[in-house]
């Protein structure tokens, strides 16, 4: 067994982070960082649409061009994937990921780590209301609660791509820390993370 926090008992997606699907097949990056935005912002509710406005805005910000207005068909909205970062149908690398996501979201104290986060680091992240960034073989998607299953803690996923009980059109899935990290192999596929380190920042007072 790991050691870890006993209770560890919450659901993000019931305090703000909404749950999005991915709106073109290589923007899970931006996905992920228009949900993180939204959350720490508090200007949704939690819903389960395609935030095609706030994930294409966050890409044409990254790219510097429109990337909003060739609206496809809902999963093919960019025209298509491309294998090249900075342009509209590209994927994102983790750091850079990170960059961006501490330019959008400067309250917070964005931290990037090449490994996933000790089961410990895991819980205390999800307690403080930090969901953490999950890097997978050539994907990203978010852990968004903890709570108390069969064989003992259990973490949520939040995956823009869908999966939950096989389902494209489920977003969420509850699995033991050993699943979120290796999937049942002996390889770890949790290959790189990012969360806030926010609690360290609760009590800074602001002088203007």
């Amino acid at each position: 067994g790991h050691a870890g926090v006993s209770g560890c008992d919450i659901d993000l997606t019931q305090h703000g982070i909404p749950i999005c699907f991915q709106d073109c097949e290589m923007w899970c990056w931006a996905t992920v960082i228009a949900e993180f935005q939204t959350y720490y912002s508090h200007l949704l509710g939690s819903t389960k649409n395609w935030c095609h406005d706030s994930e294409c805005a966050v890409v044409s910000d990254v790219v510097g061009a429109d990337c909003c207005t060739p609206k496809g068909p809902h999963g093919h909205a960019c025209g298509g994937a491309s294998q090249k970062e900075f342009t509209c149908g590209g994927g994102l690398r983790l750091d850079h990921m990170r960059d961006e996501m501490a330019r959008r979201i400067p309250s917070q104290n964005f931290v990037f780590k090449s490994d996933a986060p000790s089961e410990i680091e895991l819980q205390q992240a999800l307690l403080r209301g930090d969901p953490v960034v999950r890097e997978l073989p050539g994907h990203v998607d978010a852990i968004v609660g903890c709570r108390s299953g069969k064989g003992g803690i259990e973490y949520k996923t939040l995956d823009s791509l869908g999966g939950g009980e096989g389902s494209a059109d489920i977003a969420t899935w509850w699995a033991p820390y050993d699943v979120q990290v290796y999937n049942g192999g002996s390889t770890k596929v949790w290959t790189g993370s990012i969360y806030s380190t926010s609690a360290n920042f609760l009590n800074v007072t602001v002088l203007v």
